[in-house]
């Protein structure tokens, strides 16, 4: 400060140095396991946020928060902080919903920290397929790169499989004591979604009372019998190639044994196949109704008239 007539110049300044920061840099992943998901199954995100090394520490005042827009798609959803790190506040939990998650942790925050995972969760409907997009954003008031504060993932989702069964025998009159063979064909219905690695196909087939000397067997399936009389279960496990497309037909298994007296007047037998995410439950029994005739009854009569007189020679 000056004025022409001062008497003492030594005195007219005066200084300040303040210490400046660097501003902090902040960053947010959002993976997902890799593969394909289904309606019906469960899908996790899990959201990380971290300061960049080479930017500043957040101050404490300066909040942090992480927000995720959850599309439609999802339901019973929840997020879930194992740290008790971050004020969570989910909108809703099926359909389009927000996360907002506030972090409540030690301020400031170090270059170079990784923040807590936050992590979502969710089950797929239909709404979700073909793709489902999620999105989550991490911000602080002094953020020196805003471009690198969103992360995003697509995943592909497909339906759910409808997994059904028929089992028949060939046409003709049967008897006991005759054999018959049953054959039972599992397929995966047209336009629907594949059953996938780890959705073990499995067939049941609960054999009633007529059966004896049974056997069964099938390419690419596991297949055991409880007993080799009924009444017993037959279990099979598909073996075979997964994913199993809409439209395929699984081999067959074909189910034999000789009818006995137990078997009549007919053998009401029904089998089920099952895979985990199966999406309609409703046509996954065949059965069959098999008319059994009685085994004949042959006898032989010999007589010789009463009162006959033979003669040798």
């Amino acid at each position: 400060v000056t004025t022409p007539n001062d008497g003492n110049t030594a005195n007219n300044s005066g200084s300040n140095t303040i210490s400046v920061l660097t501003a902090p840099d902040l960053t947010v992943t959002d993976p997902v396991p890799s593969g394909t998901y289904q309606v019906g199954k469960s899908v996790t995100y899990t959201v990380t946020g971290s300061s960049i090394l080479t930017g500043g520490s957040v101050l404490a005042g300066d909040a942090i928060t992480i927000t995720d827009t959850i599309p439609a798609g999802l339901t019973g959803i929840t997020a879930t902080d194992s740290t008790g790190q971050w004020n969570l506040s989910l909108s809703a939990t099926s359909g389009s919903a927000m996360l907002t998650a506030t972090y409540i942790g030690t301020y400031p925050v170090a270059a170079g920290t990784t923040f807590p995972p936050i992590t979502i969760t969710g089950t797929l409907t239909s709404a979700a397929i073909p793709n489902l997009a999620n999105s989550a954003t991490i911000s602080t008031p002094k953020d020196s790169n805003a471009a690198n504060n969103t992360a995003s993932n697509l995943i592909t989702v497909v339906a759910q499989p409808d997994l059904t069964i028929a089992k028949t025998v060939p046409g003709g009159t049967y008897q006991v004591g005759g054999s018959v063979a049953y054959t039972l064909t599992a397929s995966n219905a047209s336009g629907v979604g594949p059953v996938l690695a780890g959705d073990a196909i499995t067939i049941t087939d609960a054999i009633p009372t007529g059966l004896t000397g049974l056997t069964a067997s099938g390419t690419n399936w596991t297949v055991s019998l409880g007993a080799t009389t009924s009444p017993t279960t037959l279990t099979a496990t598909y073996t075979g190639l997964y994913p199993v497309a809409a439209g395929t037909s699984l081999p067959t298994i074909t189910l034999s044994g000789t009818l006995t007296t137990s078997s009549t007047p007919q053998v009401v037998n029904s089998a089920t196949v099952t895979t985990p995410n199966d999406g309609n439950n409703a046509n996954n029994s065949g059965s069959n109704t098999l008319p059994v005739l009685v085994a004949p009854d042959l006898t032989v009569t010999d007589p010789v008239p009463s009162g006959t007189t033979f003669e040798v020679g």
